[in-house]
C-alpha cells in the first residue's frame, strides 16, 4: 500500500505531476510484486567428474551456479581458465560459461545448485 501524499499543492501543474508520479510509482510496485512471486525456486543436481567424465556447466536457465565436494578437490578448467579449488562442504560459486566443462584429477561425486539467489 502505498503512502498518501499531501494535497496542499498550490498549482494544478505541480498536482497534475504528483498524480503521474503516484500513478508510476504504483506500476512499479505491481511489477516488483509480480517478479518476486515468479522467481523461481533452485534445482539440485549430481555428477559424477573425473579424469575422463567431465561435467558441463549448466545453468539451467538460473543467474548463479554453485558446486559443493564432500572432499577438497580440484577442478580442471580448458587450458585458458586453469582450475577451480573447491573447499570441502561448502557451496562455491562457479562463475564459468553455460556448457564449459570440467574435470577433477580423481573421480568425485559433485553436488551442483543452479539458482536466481546470490548466496547458496
Amino acid at each position: 500500500m502505498m503512502p498518501t501524499m499531501p494535497t496542499t499543492m498550490t498549482t494544478r501543474g505541480e498536482s497534475a505531476a504528483l498524480d503521474e508520479l503516484l500513478s508510476r510509482l504504483e506500476r512499479l510496485c505491481s511489477l516488483l510484486e509480480t517478479a518476486a512471486a515468479a522467481s523461481r525456486p533452485p534445482e539440485f543436481y549430481q555428477r559424477l567428474v573425473g579424469p575422463n567424465q567431465p561435467a558441463m556447466i549448466d545453468y539451467r536457465e538460473r543467474r548463479h551456479l554453485f558446486v559443493w565436494a564432500p572432499a577438497a578437490v580440484t577442478l580442471q578448467l580448458p587450458a585458458d581458465l586453469g582450475q577451480l579449488a573447491l573447499a570441502a562442504g561448502s557451496w562455491t560459486n562457479v562463475g564459468l560459461r553455460q556448457g564449459t566443462p570440467v574435470t577433477a584429477s580423481t573421480t568425485t561425486l559433485l553436488l551442483f545448485k543452479a539458482t536466481d539467489e546470490v548466496a547458496p
